[in-house]
């Protein structure tokens, strides 16, 4: 990644939402998905290659997409670019119009580029995910995400789902889009990003998220975030007062 990368993650209390700002980036990131967020981007500069399910296609500046939660997705990228994304709770999508408007009205983009995040947040109440059918599978997803630092064992998930191992990890990736360890570590990073908001030493969070030491995190944190650690506690910032509806 270049050094003239640029991430921001800006949040606030109380705001339903997280605006990200990615200047001048090559990160790539790999399948994955996000459980508790739609995410809206924008891109702003440069282009990348995004899949979203079983579809892909190049993204050049303008365009803007919509990520539903449990939604696989990755960005393949060759070339700097950068993406506006904004990151909004799953319960809280049923805002009003005006909501947005002020917020995208405080983010300097153009009209065009209003516009068309103005479009896709809208649209969000009309886009609709679904949980795994099996109440097994629900119930072993919400489990790992609710404690993805307890040690997994497949095979006892396996049983409660009257699957075979193999099975059952066939229908989790089916209803899911992950095997159970990939959403387990995926989920594990998800929690040490929260616990690394609040100034936590990284040592502690990789013990508190289930990895064996610090390498193992960080390790798995840049794959799937592109930032160490610690230039992720650099890149959080507080949302100012301008920027919040």
């Amino acid at each position: 990644m270049p050094q003239t990368a640029n991430i921001q993650y800006f949040s606030a209390p109380g705001q339903p939402f997280e605006v990200i700002l990615c200047e001048n980036s090559t990160i790539s990131y790999p399948l994955h998905n996000h459980v508790s967020v739609y995410t809206v981007g924008l891109v702003l500069q440069g282009a990348f290659f995004l899949g979203i399910g079983t579809s892909a296609s190049i993204c050049r500046p303008g365009r803007a997409f919509v990520i539903p939660p449990y939604r696989p997705h990755f960005i393949k990228a060759h070339s700097p670019y950068s993406l506006l994304s904004l990151c909004i709770a799953k319960q809280e999508i049923c805002q009003p119009p005006e909501f947005w408007q002020r917020l995208l009205a405080n983010l300097n983009l153009s009209s065009a580029q209003q516009r068309q995040l103005l479009n896709c947040l809208n649209s969000l109440n009309r886009i609709d995910y679904q949980p795994a059918a099996n109440p097994a599978i629900y119930q072993a997803q919400k489990q790992l995400e609710k404690c993805p630092e307890n040690t997994l064992h497949i095979e006892e998930l396996a049983q409660a789902a009257y699957l075979s191992k193999y099975h059952f990890i066939r229908c989790f990736k089916r209803a899911v889009g992950l095997t159970p360890h990939q959403f387990q570590i995926q989920n594990r990073i998800r929690k040490g990003q929260q616990l690394l908001r609040k100034s936590e030493s990284i040592t502690k969070v990789a013990l508190l998220t289930g990895f064996y030491d610090q390498s193992h995190f960080n390790r798995h944190f840049t794959k799937i975030l592109g930032l160490t650690p610690s230039r992720y506690q650099q890149a959080c910032q507080t949302l100012p007062k301008k920027l919040r509806p």
